[in-house]
C-alpha cells in the first residue's frame, strides 16, 4: 500500500527567472533528513542524505552514490533522543539497512538506478506521553549539528465510529454502496466514513481495502482450477483536514468523509479486467481478526501531525506565477521533515448484502465474475460461490 503519507519530496529542485545564476557556485554539503514516527510500527525509519552540484545532468550526478550517501566515517554520531520536558529520558544509535525503494517512496532518490538504498533505522519501541518528544540528532565531521524534534500524535482506542472493526453482526455498521433499484434508476447512496480527530493531528488522508480470492480456471466452466491467489484492490477515498489542531480531549472534534456508492464499482471496474476464466470471492477468512468469519474491507485512517501537514500543502504544485518559493523544512542546520504520522484501521469490515449483489450483476461490474461465500460460522458448509451472502 501507498500512502500519500509515505510519499516525501526526494530530490530538491531550484527554479529561478535569473538566468545569470550560476548552479555551480561552491558546492556546500546540505545534510537532508527525512523521518516519519509511527508507534504502531515496530520499526521507524530515517533517511539521511546529502545535497550535490555538478556540471553533468543530474542522473548522472545522482547515480553516483557517494554524491546523495553520506561515507558511515563521515559520521560523527546519528541518533534518536527521547525527552520529557527539558530532561533527556533516552537515546539510541540508529543502525543501518538497505532496502528496496521503488518510485515516490520514502528511500526513492530520483536518478539512481540501484533499488537498493542505505537508510537508517530504530527498533526500540516509542510511545505518546504527556510532554514527550523525539529527537534526531545528526553530527557529522567538521559540520554543525543536524537536528529535530517532533511530539507522537495520540492514539485513542475507539476513534472511528464508521464503520467499526467486526461488523458481522451489526448490519448498521456495513458499508452500503448500493440500493435494490441502483442499477435500473442510476443512484446510489452515499456512505459516510466517521471519526474522531486526535489531539495534535492536522490531516487525514482515507484509504478503504478491499479482499478477494482470484481464480483462474482452465475453461469458463470453471470446473478445472489452475491457481488461485489472495489479492487486494486499494481505493483512495481523498483527504480531509481539521477545523483546528486540537490540543487536549475536550478539543476533538468529530470529522467525516462522504463517499458515493458509484463511485466504488466505477473503480473496481477500471481496476480488473473482464477474462471469463476468472472467478473473484469475496469473503476472506481471517482467524486472526474472528473465529470462522469472513471479512471484506479494511477502512484505513492515515495521521498526519501539524508540521507534516503543513509539508505536504507547501508541497503542492504553486498556482502563483512567481515560482519561486523557500522551501519548507522544520530541520535545523540542514533540509528536510523530521515529523509524526499514525495509522488507525477498522478491520473486519463487511460489505451489506446489496452492495454484493450489486457487485456481482451490477451494471459496472457484472462481467468480473464476483461472488460470495457468505459469513456463515460454519464455512465449510459453503462449498458453492454464489451472488449475496448466503448467510446474513
Amino acid at each position: 500500500m501507498k500512502y500519500l503519507f509515505l510519499i516525501l519530496i526526494a530530490s530538491i529542485t531550484f527554479s529561478s527567472c535569473d538566468s545569470d545564476i550560476d548552479l555551480t557556485a561552491p558546492y556546500e554539503d546540505i545534510t537532508i533528513v527525512y523521518g516519519l514516527l509511527d508507534q504502531t510500527e515496530d520499526i521507524q525509519y530515517i533517511r539521511i542524505n546529502k545535497s550535490f552540484l555538478g556540471d553533468a545532468p543530474l542522473a548522472d550526478m545522482a547515480s553516483v552514490r557517494d554524491s546523495v550517501e553520506y561515507d558511515d566515517s563521515d559520521f560523527i554520531s546519528k541518533r534518536i533522543e527521547k525527552w520529557q520536558g527539558n530532561v533527556k529520558i533516552d537515546e539510541w544509535e540508529l543502525k543501518d539497512t538497505l532496502v528496496e525503494a521503488i518510485n515516490e517512496s520514502l528511500f526513492y532518490v530520483s536518478g539512481i538506478t540501484d533499488p537498493l538504498r542505505k537508510v537508517y533505522y530504530l527498533d526500540e519501541p516509542i510511545e505518546e506521553g504527556e510532554n514527550i518528544e523525539y529527537k534526531v540528532v545528526v553530527e557529522i565531521q567538521n559540520k554543525e549539528s543536524v537536528f529535530a524534534t517532533t511530539s507522537l500524535i495520540e492514539n485513542s482506542d475507539g476513534s472511528i465510529s464508521n464503520p467499526r472493526s467486526n461488523t458481522a453482526n451489526n448490519s448498521s455498521q456495513r458499508i452500503k454502496f448500493s440500493d435494490p433499484s441502483s442499477t435500473i434508476n442510476g443512484v446510489y447512496p452515499n456512505y459516510k466514513f466517521k471519526w474522531k480527530s486526535e489531539i495534535g493531528a492536522s490531516l487525514y488522508e482515507l484509504f478503504l481495502e478491499m479482499d478477494y480470492v482470484e481464480k483462474v480456471w482452465e475453461s469458463p466452466a470453471h470446473e478445472v482450477e489452475v491457481s488461485s491467489e489472495l489479492k487486494t484492490l486499494e481505493w483512495y477515498l481523498g483527504s480531509t483536514k481539521t477545523n483546528q489542531i486540537a490540543q487536549s480531549s475536550s478539543q476533538r472534534e468529530d470529522l467525516e468523509k462522504s463517499v458515493n456508492g458509484e463511485l466504488f464499482f466505477i473503480k473496481v471496474a477500471s481496476r480488473l479486467e473482464i477474462d471469463p476464466n476468472i472467478t473473484r470471492e469475496i469473503g476472506i477468512l481471517n482467524e486472526a481478526i474472528v473465529d470462522n468469519h469472513y471479512s471484506t474491507f479494511r477502512f484505513n485512517l492515515v495521521v498526519a501531525d501539524e508540521d507534516f501537514g503543513s509539508f505536504i500543502e507547501f508541497s503542492e504544485p504553486s498556482t502563483s506565477l512567481a515560482q519561486e518559493r523557500p522551501q519548507w523544512t522544520n530541520v535545523t542546520n540542514g533540509q528536510g521533515l523530521f515529523s509524526s504520522r499514525l495509522k488507525q484501521q477498522a478491520l473486519d469490515v463487511r460489505m451489506d448484502n446489496n452492495t454484493m449483489i450489486e457487485l456481482c450483476i451490477g451494471q459496472f461490474t457484472n462481467g468480473l465474475n464476483f461472488c460470495s461465500r457468505g459469513a456463515s460460522t460454519d464455512p465449510g458448509d459453503l462449498d458453492e460461490c454464489s451472488c449475496g451472502y448466503l448467510v446474513d
